[in-house]
């Protein structure tokens, strides 16, 4: 006889166990916490499901209210709009305010039940003959009157024992909101805060024999009275229900134990992700090893085998339902987990558009293990990790490979690759500088010139630019381009038709871009006699680009010279990728501004383009009437230019080793090695092979032979050198 009998129940139970003898204890309910979530088709119920009327209506920023006849599945820590105020807990309605068992996180369904006590909650599972079962569920009163509620199985009534108010305790975790606006980390991410909370539940339990069958249907019914005699009426109940089950073990009996046991992991273990293994541990307390007999099991009903006995963990290394079972004196029954592991991948990489980011940076959401390695090939290189670099246009291929034997950790997908940027290469120009290049680009379309990545300060526009690359330049120089072209939109923002000081000589504007934009221009003006400003003439003003949601980084700025005493249109021409802006104008004198002397400030927008979201206080900013474009432009790309020996090369005796005929590089385009030939190798100092950006990848003393094998695809630069007298001569290399 156990040691800690807690009921009668408990008695029952064990008096039924030691009558039909013990089998494996398996939980039947599936998903009964509703950790996965609604699962379609998976349990069935007489109210309506109210998951898609809820988001329609969200969608609407309309809050979802009648709840009546509908239940929900879902937890109460979402955040979101509507009826044009920011909220957070359960979609089902904003009134609805529990948490669940476990805290905010926990799934929980959530239910109206009204008319004729409705089916709730319904599932037929699979149970062992002959054994003795425990159904337990939790109910949460979301406001009263408080239900009673009835259990069917097989259409017949299983007396039920309902527990007093059990409080149990969680975390709570909650975003920070303030005058209606959710609070932002520099991601952009709603700051959350996290708390212990507690929650009042209340836990039915009853007992249920299988007999002859194998099969169980379980019917969960809401009542007016005690004696399940009294229906719901149209005013219905409102509660929230969890932790469903029925196993053949008292083991989810609230203080049944001494301890329950748990693999502390989720219902189902993929061992593709888990590196192609899983320690499965029950968590038996360690003063209680002694005591527990622990089994392991494989396999469902009545086709499971035995495969240990004794081990408290077990290391899972192929697929399979798993029980383990604890027998413990000092709990009042046998205690029983299952899990299931399999072995299955998937992958699905979207077609990918290279514009911007000019660089796309794939994330196959798995990383290599000892379960199967992963390769990536394209024009854009190979790679064997979960990221990948995609920088040139074709077809790709990520390919999963399964190794030791985890023949399920197999997947294969194509992806294919667009690029919208300009085809460039490399060009040369005489080391030492004080040189004219001319770059072009021979599509026909119009490009931005800069030698800043942010293009700034642009050095022209057009097809092709001249430039001069400065006096004694000898490294790689970066001209950036970037698509000029553009579609007109239309304007925004206040007119500035009535215009005086705004007292400050700093004005912000944010705004949130939804595609890649050009501001072409805005009204503006400075307040007369203020700064450097007299009655008439100009000022300089910087306007700066700011990215909100990255640490407020400058993304571009330029300077433009403001009319002093009056408004005029000013160009500005600051290209905008999408995303959250504050566009800052600074100045010594004071700007010109619609002021605001009371109310809120008008808002402007062009539909799927630009929302004006904000302006500094009392203003409307220093931006009227922004004239807006919509950009073709891409994330700028460099022509990178390198130099080049444009003497020859001589040697220290004045011999000239610069002939083709004395240094022979090959094989060009090249895979692994590059060779490199010549009748007069001890006057080559130095070998330097540099990638397009300029950086150096390898450098020593010559060689005949380098190794490239390791390198990507693409094009590389090997300097040869004569360390004395500092002169060089410079070969492409194409690495295939």
């Amino acid at each position: 006889m156990r040691t800690k009998i807690i009921t009668t129940s408990l008695f029952t139970f064990l008096l039924f166990s030691n009558v039909f003898g013990q089998s494996i204890i398996r939980e039947s309910v599936r998903n009964g916490d509703f950790s996965q979530g609604n699962i379609p088709g998976d349990f069935y119920s007489d109210l309506f499901d109210a998951d898609s009327i809820v988001n329609l209506m969200i969608s609407g920023n309309l809050c979802h209210m009648s709840t009546g006849g509908k239940y929900y599945v879902g937890n109460n820590q979402d955040v979101y709009e509507c009826n044009g105020t920011i909220r957070q807990g359960t979609k089902f309605s904003p009134d609805w305010g529990t948490f669940g068992m476990t805290g905010s996180a926990d799934n929980m369904m959530f239910v109206d039940a009204v008319g004729g006590s409705p089916v709730v909650w319904g599932q037929t599972v699979d149970v062992f003959e002959n054994q003795v079962y425990t159904i337990s569920f939790w109910i949460n009163i979301i406001y009263s009157p408080e239900p009673f509620i009835g259990a069917t199985i097989n259409g017949v009534n299983v007396p039920l024992n309902k527990s007093n108010q059990i409080e149990l305790t969680g975390e709570m975790i909650r975003v920070r909101i303030e005058n209606g606006q959710v609070i932002t980390d520099a991601n952009g991410v709603g700051i959350r805060d996290t708390t212990i909370g507690t929650a009042n539940w209340i836990q039915y339990t009853g007992e249920w024999t299988s007999n002859d069958t194998a099969m169980a249907e379980i019917k969960l019914r809401p009542y007016g009275d005690a004696n399940l005699s009294t229906p719901t009426g149209m005013m219905g109940y409102d509660f929230a229900l969890d932790n469903i089950s029925l196993i053949n073990s008292c083991q989810n009996i609230h203080g049944a134990n001494a301890y329950v046991i748990d693999f502390n992991l989720m219902d189902t273990i993929n061992l593709c992700e888990t590196g192609g293994e899983i320690e499965l541990n029950p968590h038996i307390p360690l003063g209680e090893e002694s005591n527990a007999s622990v089994t392991w099991y494989i396999g469902q009903g009545n086709d499971a085998t035995l495969i240990d006995s004794g081990s408290f963990s077990k290391t899972i290394t192929s697929p399979g339902y798993y029980t383990v079972n604890v027998d413990d004196p000092d709990n009042a029954c046998v205690q029983g987990k299952s899990i299931v592991v399999v072995e299955d991948i998937e992958i699905d990489i979207n077609d990918v558009e290279l514009c911007m980011p000019s660089v796309v940076t794939l994330d196959a959401g798995i990383h290599p293990s000892s379960a199967f390695s992963i390769d990536w090939t394209g024009p854009s290189g190979t790679g064997s990790e979960g990221v990948y670099d995609v920088t040139d246009e074709g077809t790709h291929t990520l390919t999963i490979n399964p190794l030791n034997g985890h023949d399920g950790c197999s997947a294969v997908d194509t992806f294919d690759v667009v690029s919208f940027l300009p085809e460039i290469d490399t060009v040369t120009y005489c080391d030492g500088g004080g040189v004219d290049v001319t770059l072009a680009l021979n599509d026909g379309k119009n490009y931005k010139w800069s030698l800043n990545k942010n293009m700034s300060n642009p050095i022209g526009t057009g097809s092709s630019v001249n430039y001069s690359v400065p006096d004694g330049s000898d490294s790689a120089i970066h001209v950036w381009i970037q698509n000029a072209e553009t579609t007109p939109v239309g304007t925004i923002g206040n007119n500035f038709a009535s215009v005086m000081s705004s007292y400050s000589s700093v004005l912000t504007t944010d705004f949130t871009a939804h595609k890649n934009i050009v501001i072409k221009s805005a009204i503006m003006g400075m307040y007369a006699w203020t700064g450097d400003c007299t009655h008439e003439g100009k000022t300089n003003v910087t306007v700066e680009l700011i990215d909100a949601l990255n640490n407020d980084e400058l993304v571009s700025s330029t300077v433009v010279e403001v009319r002093c005493g009056a408004t005029e249109n000013i160009y500005l021409n600051l290209h905008v990728p999408d995303g959250k802006y504050k566009l800052k104008a600074t100045s010594s004198a004071e700007f010109l501004t619609s002021i605001l002397f009371s109310g809120s400030a008008e808002l402007y927008s062009i539909d799927e383009v630009i929302d004006i979201t904000g302006y500094s206080a009392y203003t409307y900013g220093a931006f009227g009437n922004m004239e807006i474009e919509e950009s073709n432009a891409c994330d700028p790309v460099p022509i990178i230019l390198i130099p080049e020996y444009c003497g020859g090369i001589t040697n220290i005796e004045g011999e000239n080793i610069d002939d083709a005929q004395e240094i022979n590089i090959y094989p060009n385009p090249v895979m692994d090695y590059i060779q490199i030939q010549t009748e007069k190798e001890s006057k080559i100092k130095r070998l330097q092979l540099v990638n397009i950006l300029g950086e150096t990848l390898y450098e020593g003393e010559f060689q005949s032979r380098i190794s490239v094998s390791q390198l990507e695809t693409g094009i590389y630069f090997l300097k040869i050198k004569n360390e004395n007298s500092g002169i060089e001569k410079t070969v492409k290399i194409i690495k295939r």
